[in-house]
């Protein structure tokens, strides 16, 4: 009886211990959108940045970083952006539905957009 009553312990410590705290992450992101609002878009990416070093980003996060990079300089970033777009349509982020709400001023080609909405609808 005592080793099943410890092995329980031992169980419920380590899930407590595992448990992940989104409160941290949803915080920056808050802020975030908060200074993509007020047009602070360099400050928006040290904010998402922090997020995503606190957890792994959801996939409209990753869009939020984009957008924002592209709102700094769409050429200069142009790779990491797609890079963003990708992770995010993987992530089944619904990466269109975002493009059409808040439009990026980069360029992207129809047969990008294609595999974004195809990653989208698995």
């Amino acid at each position: 009886m005592k080793k099943l009553l410890l092995t329980i312990i031992f169980l419920v410590t380590i899930l407590v211990c595992k448990g992940q705290n989104y409160i941290p992450y949803y915080n920056q992101i808050n802020e975030a959108e908060y200074q993509i609002y007020r047009e602070n878009y360099q400050e928006a990416i040290g904010l998402l940045d922090n997020a995503f070093r606190i957890e792994k980003p959801h996939a409209k996060d990753l869009y939020l970083k984009a957008f924002c990079l592209d709102k700094i300089n769409s050429e200069a970033n142009k790779n990491e952006i797609i890079s963003l777009l990708k992770k995010a349509s993987i992530n089944k982020g619904d990466v269109i539905y975002w493009i059409k709400k808040q439009p990026l001023t980069i360029e992207l080609s129809d047969v990008f957009l294609g595999k974004l909405k195809k990653e989208d609808e698995r």
